[in-house]
């Protein structure tokens, strides 16, 4: 709920409404550019009294997150930024052009500021000072909030394409410091194995730099007396890849990824939610689409109930509706912006709610103790030698161009490892999904720690793999872990130097058609293809719930051998489950 798109005198019903349909939380922005008054001047009265809003919050036994930013997006004019900001030319992001990076966006477009730089640093230094005066009060376990969450959505404001971003002249001095004064790679030359080596080093540069962003403003809101509660990060809803949440979480307490897909993007869902599982300390979706905005794709209220279920279903522990209550620039909400209920998307939502309340949700458990880790090197080359130069990850995801988008070279290799590495990917979930072994996506930058937290890891490895990685998964094997890798060994580090010995454990096979005789674990099977069954149970290993997902296009039926009830419609099943197309159902006994 964004309290600044509210009337006041409708706080109070609409934070009510949020605690009647079961909700422990409210969250909201807190935008720089509407409080500005001027530099080092803000203004948090009437309807920009973020205290008040909180106090009502408290009174109406809600719990909250805040979130200041500096960026916001939420459709606000400059993402939330003030006019003299994005004006100012030394906070400018910069392209491999040299030229300031804009973000073509309505409302209306800006050249988007920079991280790297030191003076925009010192501006947003400002600005946590002004909401720490507000909110340092009201931390609990003195107040309602319970949690800040860093910056959004932190990944190039979507100019993530492999040159389209951060050559500010800062990030440069910082990348020539690190390598003996060179220049970084401004756009895509290599011809062979060994010119792809800068390039995989600029992107995994680029990467580390969100990590160093969001762990300098998490300090800057230590210093300013916001350290008592966690500090959070969302990123973009797009694939792992550009962002990094095993890395994010060095800096911030948890990191999460924002999900807003129709119920036709099943697997999409599926896919990030997995990731979550696997990687995150706390599986969450900071922003779970409830509607959408007016110059996005249409989320119906189907979708978003479909797109919560499919979450909850794969391993995402917490979740964030938003929008819960309906504002400007936004198209579908269970509240509307005076506080009424809205029962089609409302009584879905508070059925749900209630079902994991009364199940005692977070006391619950779903083992998936065989995980499926991509190596970043391969990522790395796929966007380095993309074909949609400035249009990047997130645009291409929209147009449906992500996946296709690398080029064919080889460069020498055994073969076009950034086309490989899609293809083997899919080819692994895949042959799990259809036998059901219950699995999770780790992240390549996961510790070693984290990594032990699997009896099995399988690893589509080709030529080459990062050395760091190696060494991590050598130590996986030798304490105990099956470790699967293939289809080729690799040889080389990411920097094309030779690997000494080889990775240890078992191999894929050399096509990705044989996988399903390859991949054999206890207790799979060849049953219900098209369907995911997810239980999850108690500590005394009884069933509470149990979610039903399909992922065929068109209407299906499931079977169980209990009698359930579903959760949202109340209707009761006790052979076959009918779901509607990409549908997920919750049951309990």
């Amino acid at each position: 709920m964004h309290y600044f798109r509210v009337a006041p005198a409708h706080w109070r019903r609409c934070l009510q409404a949020l605690h009647s349909l079961g909700l422990a939380m409210v969250e909201t922005y807190v935008p720089w550019g509407v409080h500005e008054r001027g530099p080092g001047r803000f203004d948090f009265t009437g309807p920009r009294d973020l205290g008040a809003f909180l106090d009502l919050a408290a009174a109406a036994g809600l719990r909250a997150i805040v979130r200041p930013g500096p960026h916001i997006n939420a459709e606000l004019d400059w993402f939330g930024f003030p006019g003299r900001i994005v004006a100012d030319p030394r906070f400018a992001m910069r392209t491999g052009r040299g030229t300031p990076a804009v973000l073509l966006v309505p409302p209306r477009g800006f050249p988007v500021p920079s991280y790297a730089g030191r003076a925009f640093l010192d501006e947003v230094r400002g600005w946590y000072a002004a909401v720490a005066e507000v909110v340092a009060p009201r931390l609990h376990p003195m107040g309602p909030v319970v949690a800040l969450q860093v910056d959004n959505e932190h990944a190039l404001f979507f100019r993530s394409g492999a040159y389209d971003g951060d050559y500010h002249d800062e990030a440069l001095e910082r990348w020539r410091a690190a390598h003996g004064g060179k220049e970084p790679p401004r756009k895509f030359f290599a011809k062979s194995a060994a010119d792809l080596a800068p390039h995989l080093a600029w992107l995994a540069f680029r990467e580390q730099e969100t990590v160093v962003a969001l762990d300098r403003l998490s300090k800057m809101l230590d210093e300013v007396g916001l350290s008592a509660v966690p500090h959070t990060h969302n990123f973009p809803p797009m694939d792992p890849g550009v962002y990094d949440v095993a890395a994010a979480e060095t800096a911030v307490a948890i990191a999460g990824i924002d999900l807003y897909h129709p119920k036709s993007q099943y697997e999409r869902v599926r896919r990030r939610a997995l990731y979550l599982a696997g990687t995150s300390r706390l599986p969450y979706v900071p922003e779970m689409g409830m509607g959408s905005f007016p110059w996005g794709p249409p989320l119906r209220n189907e979708d978003g109930i479909y797109q919560l279920l499919n979450a909850l279903a794969h391993g995402v522990a917490g979740f964030n509706l938003y929008m819960a209550v309906e504002r400007d620039r936004w198209l579908g909400a269970p509240i509307a912006s005076d506080g009424t209920l809205r029962p089609q998307l409302a009584e879905p939502l508070r059925r749900i709610v209630d079902a994991l309340t009364d199940a005692h949700w977070t006391e619950l458990g779903c083992v998936r103790d065989v995980g499926v880790l991509l190596p970043r090197g391969y990522q790395r080359l796929a966007l380095a030698s993309s074909h949609l130069g400035p249009i990047g990850p997130a645009f291409g995801e929209w147009l449906g161009l992500h996946e296709h988008a690398a080029r064919e070279d080889s460069f020498g290799l055994a073969g076009p490892v950034q086309i490989e590495q899609s293809e083997w990917w899919s080819a692994i979930l895949g042959s799990l999904t259809r036998r059901h072994v219950a699995f999770a996506i780790v992240d390549a930058s996961s510790s070693a720690k984290q990594l032990q937290r699997f009896r099995t890891l399988i690893v589509p490895t080709f030529d080459f793999l990062d050395r760091d990685l190696w060494h991590r998964l050598c130590d996986y094997s030798a304490r105990g872990g099956r470790l699967i890798s293939g289809p080729r060994r690799p040889q080389l580090d990411d920097a094309f130097q030779p690997l000494e010995g080889d990775l240890p454990g078992e191999r894929l096979p050399p096509a990705p058609t044989s996988l399903d005789a390859a991949l054999l674990f206890d207790g799979d099977s060849p049953l219900q293809p098209l369907h995911d069954q997810t239980i999850y149970r108690r500590s005394d290993g009884s069933p509470a719930l149990r979610f039903i997902g399909s992922r065929s296009a068109e209407a299906t039926t499931a079977q169980i051998d209990v009698h359930l009830e579903d959760v949202v419609e109340g209707t009761e099943y006790s052979d076959a489950v009918p779901l509607p197309p990409f549908g997920v159902r919750l049951l309990r006994s």
